[in-house]
């Protein structure tokens, strides 16, 4: 047997993101027409945001949970920015309501700006791969199902974060981060609503950190912190 010890790994899933394209309008021709003429690209290639598409959201299933790609955008900027990620434990992808999967490599620097980091995405959803034209591909979308993504993670655990699950604190998602290999955190990229039942059969665990809705960048913060606390605190008395 190999005396190979196995490099600590976790991925942070953003599940059910509530960051699409507005290709997902059933629309007659002329029924934006208007609005189309004043923006530099189709309405279709946008990306829905309610502070600029809010007419076109109340017309949608499921509004509370969509149009928020902010939410994405400061979320991969923590996630990126952290330890964690600095010192080669972290791995971040978003899932889409769309089953679409984007995947981001560690070494990546996504745009500080929104508008800027906007742009970034209406383009990757048009040429599936940032930079376009060359082979070292920094950031990447693909249509995927959150559970094959899972399956290649070969994940020791699956954990979901939800303030319906059983209440932990940080002594016990330390425990687990000193437990577990390889771990993959389930996080909603949405700023409302409920995970739909196909994300919440994917979890061996349902957690809680607090006794109400937490934002997803609170989540996100958590976790990345308490991971950062044991893993990086480990490696420290071990050097």
């Amino acid at each position: 047997m190999s005396n190979i010890i196995k490099p600590v790994l976790i991925s942070i899933i953003l599940v059910e993101s509530a960051l699409e394209r507005i290709d997902f309008l059933q629309r007659k021709k002329n029924q934006f027409k208007k609005y189309e003429k004043k923006q530099k690209k189709p309405l279709e290639k946008r990306i829905l945001d309610v502070s600029i598409h809010n007419h076109l959201i109340q017309k949608i299933p499921e509004k509370i949970k969509r149009g928020r790609p902010d939410i994405i955008h400061t979320a991969l900027l923590l996630a990126l920015d952290s330890r964690l990620n600095q010192e080669g434990y972290l791995r971040i992808y978003v899932h889409t309501r769309n089953d679409e999967v984007i995947t981001f490599k560690p070494e990546v620097r996504i745009p500080r700006n929104y508008n800027r980091f906007i742009g970034l995405i209406e383009q990757l959803f048009e040429v599936k791969k940032i930079p376009p034209n060359v082979d070292q591909t920094l950031i990447s979308i693909k249509s995927q199902k959150i559970e094959d993504l899972i399956n290649k993670l070969y994940p020791d655990r699956v954990i979901l974060f939800s303030e319906k699950g059983i209440r932990t604190d940080d002594e016990k998602l330390q425990n687990i981060f000193s437990k577990n290999k390889n771990i993959t955190i389930l996080i909603g990229g949405f700023p409302h609503g409920d995970f739909s039942e196909k994300i919440l059969v994917l979890a061996d665990e349902i957690f809680s950190i607090y006794d109400e809705s937490l934002t997803t960048l609170s989540v996100l913060s958590t976790v990345i912190q308490s991971a950062e606390r044991k893993l990086l605190k480990n490696r420290i008395e071990t050097e």
